[in-house]
């Protein structure tokens, strides 16, 4: 299936969270540069006393799936490194590269891959269907699976939307669980994500504002 990435787009979010058992709110920056055959996904998240945490994805809009280059996470302070081309990974500090799946995203671009399957065919997106996405993490990769819930609307600080919900069907235990409202109003950019770790570390961002990059 062909992909549509949205628009660029910068969006702040509202933020509710929870590290190490402390609640806490905040606001969330999320910026989607998309053009001229490449994109830059960028999100932080300013925390109380934590200060502020990022991830940054970048690499080629191919015609199929986008594709990483580099993934970079402050809170881990790691990198990855794709070779699209060759369709490996080197980990942070590694030596050689790991085989990886073509379609491979790590796990900020996921988000932005899903949104791209969804903008290219909405209709196809109804209540029960699945996509796997192979991802890839400092530690391992995966299949992430993502089954549409259905369609919702959302009270948000930006007004209300109507979305398509998606969530992440665990495989393990220890799985980071994830649900993701994409808003066909903002090209099936994400409105809300609410992401759980298995250490109980969680984080539900609900979209504040946005404003579209001017072509």
């Amino acid at each position: 299936m062909q992909i549509q990435p949205p628009p660029s787009t910068q969006m702040v979010f509202d933020v509710k969270g929870k590290v190490s058992g402390i609640a806490y709110s905040a606001t969330a920056q999320i910026e989607w540069t998309a053009g001229n055959g490449r994109y830059r996904a960028f999100q932080q998240v300013r925390m109380p006393l934590l200060g502020a945490r990022s991830q940054t994805s970048s690499g080629r809009i191919g015609l199929l799936h986008l594709q990483p280059e580099t993934f970079e996470d402050s809170r881990r302070n790691r990198i990855l490194r794709f070779d699209p081309a060759a369709h490996t990974v080197v980990y942070h500090q590694a030596q050689t590269a790991t085989p990886i799946p073509a379609d491979s995203q790590d796990r900020l671009s996921v988000f932005f891959q899903l949104a791209s399957l969804v903008a290219a065919q909405p209709q196809t997106f109804v209540a029960g269907k699945q996509v796997k996405i192979p991802t890839v993490s400092f530690n391992k990769q995966d299949y992430w699976t993502f089954e549409v819930v259905g369609t919702e609307t959302l009270s948000l600080s930006a007004g209300a939307m109507d979305t398509v919900k998606l969530r992440r069907l665990p495989r393990k235990a220890d799985d980071q669980t994830a649900e993701i409202w994409l808003s066909p109003s903002m090209q099936y950019l994400p409105v809300r994500i609410a992401v759980r770790e298995d250490d109980g570390d969680a984080l539900d961002l609900r979209l504040q504002k946005h404003t579209r990059a001017v072509p």
